[in-house]
């Protein structure tokens, strides 16, 4: 069984939650390392994913074409008593844009990277919380490092638009949040003119492909 630590630590990597907004570069080396370059099977691939409903930005955004797409799962890691050091994740993410490494970088953080939970995915903790924003109907949360939160009962999602300061990287995830919409048909009827947390937007997976049907 995981730990309360364990969820915690798993709901910071994927939601990408870091307390200093410095360290947001770690965060999205190890999110960017498993997603391939784009290629023109990306928006198929996205199309035709089952597991759970997908969320993103459209093809292009702001200019920034999709570069990426890929589902990650990792099984538990074990302690050598047996509790768990690191649960099993899940998530699917969509980055954009393009970005150059430094000599003393081995990867770089994208313009804009959205991660997406399915619905039985770790909520996120209060610590990294900074403040609560109302858009397209929904409370979602601003995090220390600017970058964005969704949570609903079908679905979660993180927004990162790394930026220099606080205020200018949660003002581009928010713009992002704004352009969401569903990417596959588990998620095809919300558009950009609907709430984010529309119940009838978001159909189920069926059984076989669910990746919730055992969670707690």
């Amino acid at each position: 069984m995981a730990t309360a630590s364990s969820v915690s630590a798993l709901a910071l990597i994927i939601a990408g939650a870091v307390a200093a907004f410095g360290s947001l570069t770690l965060a999205s080396q190890f999110i960017g390392g498993g997603v391939a370059e784009a290629d023109l099977s990306c928006a198929q691939k996205a199309a035709e994913f089952e597991g759970y409903a997908l969320i993103f930005a459209g093809d292009d955004y702001d200019g920034l074409p999709v570069r990426g797409c890929n589902r990650v799962i990792t099984p538990e890691k074990y302690n050598v008593d047996g509790t768990v050091r690191e649960p099993a994740m899940d998530f699917f993410v969509f980055s954009y844009g393009d970005c150059a490494p430094t000599a003393n970088e081995s990867s770089c953080a994208r313009p804009v990277q959205i991660i997406v939970d399915p619905r039985c995915g770790p909520k996120l903790h209060d610590s990294i919380k900074a403040e609560m924003v109302l858009v397209r109907g929904l409370e979602v949360t601003v995090k220390v490092d600017g970058s964005v939160r969704i949570e609903t009962d079908s679905y979660s999602v993180s927004v990162f638009a790394p930026k220099r300061d606080y205020g200018q990287a949660k003002s581009a995830a928010l713009d992002v949040v704004e352009s969401l919409r569903g990417a596959n048909h588990l998620a095809a009827d919300l558009t950009v003119d609907k709430p984010l947390a529309e119940p009838a937007a978001i159909s189920l997976p069926i059984e076989r492909n669910d990746p919730c049907k055992n969670a707690r």
